[in-house]
């Protein structure tokens, strides 16, 4: 007979692991929570990051479309999508161009 098995501490169950993991994943929502409460309570930046967020919202939205539209209507495939995307970006960056001009 060998000795008899070592037992943990039975007066507290013992911590699950997966909780130790999941300390910097929560001390970073704390610090993006307190991040929104401070930039939600200064005027100055609340409203320019609003425009940000809903810029972005939009301009995803309207490659979410665009995906939508390529499939559906005209039954491109990716590279079909990959060429929309790519007109997308030169229809942008020659907008910036007239933009500029005097």
């Amino acid at each position: 007979m060998g000795l008899p098995a070592k037992l943990g501490n039975v007066d507290r169950p013992a911590r699950p692991r997966h909780r130790a993991r999941n300390r910097p994943v929560r001390r970073l929502a704390g610090q993006l929570a307190e991040g929104l409460r401070a930039a939600a309570g200064v005027a100055a930046i609340r409203w320019p990051l609003l425009a940000v967020a809903a810029h972005r919202l939009l301009l995803g939205a309207g490659f979410v479309v665009l995906v939508l539209i390529a499939d559906s209507r005209y039954r491109l495939q990716i590279s079909g999508y990959g060429v929309a995307l790519a007109a997308t970006g030169l229809a942008a960056f020659a907008g910036t161009l007239a933009a500029l001009a005097p």
